[in-house]
């Protein structure tokens, strides 16, 4: 699946996010949190989705789907970036 759709959501079922793949842009920040937390760097060209986002603690739930009915597998990896 090219393009997936990731939707946040609190516990109370209050969607915080919603981040749709399509665009493939990626803030520069992104390489510095993942070397933070011992991630590895995604290629310029990876098909993989990435955000950060700042909560407060909590309960979360993300819902991951293909857009336009696509399917395939999903990894959703979360880090603490202030730990």
């Amino acid at each position: 699946c090219d393009n997936v759709f990731l939707d946040l959501r609190e516990h109370s079922s209050l969607a915080l996010c919603t981040f749709v793949s399509e665009s493939r842009r990626r803030s520069p920040g992104l390489a510095t949190s993942f070397a933070k937390v011992g991630a590895f760097a995604l290629p310029s060209q990876s098909r993989d989705a990435a955000l950060t986002l700042t909560l407060q603690p909590n309960a979360y739930t993300v819902h991951v789907k293909g857009l336009d009915g696509g399917s395939g597998e999903a990894i959703i990896e979360i880090y603490d970036l202030d730990g």
